[in-house]
């Protein structure tokens, strides 16, 4: 137990702050497990409006822009240097989210989804937010 103006901290294994999971291993793993979470929550909740056939496939990246994408890449430059395992645990949930949108069959690329919706790979994103901020 750590004490600090004489209050006693309990110590424990996760702890969210600013919105990020931190685990007592700073591995993001439980952070990376809650953010896939809410990106699903998210696009289960507008999944009237990213599967509707009549809205335009350009309204419907607009809302992944702006409704999805910041949950996945909240607070990158904090956990920019995660595992390989955990950055293609964020990959995977944003392709299935895009090819949601697009009703894009398996044999269509994810390369050419996101070239189609002029979104970037989730790493290259991830590496420009770092770099702009540093």
């Amino acid at each position: 137990q750590v004490v600090l103006f004489n209050e006693t901290i309990p110590i424990v294994k996760t702890a969210k702050y600013l919105g990020l999971v931190i685990n007592s291993k700073f591995n993001w793993k439980d952070h990376v497990k809650t953010v896939i979470n809410k990106a699903q929550t998210a696009c289960h909740r507008l999944q009237i409006l990213l599967q509707n056939p009549k809205m335009e496939l350009r309204l419907k990246r607009l809302l992944y822009i702006s409704m999805i994408r910041p949950i996945l890449t909240y607070a990158s430059p904090a956990w920019c240097n995660i595992s390989t395992s955990l950055l293609k645990k964020l990959k995977i949930c944003q392709n299935k989210i895009l090819r949601k949108i697009t009703k894009a069959r398996w044999f269509i690329r994810n390369k050419n989804i996101h070239s189609y919706l002029n979104i970037d790979f989730f790493r290259s994103s991830h590496c420009k937010a770092k770099l702009q901020i540093f």
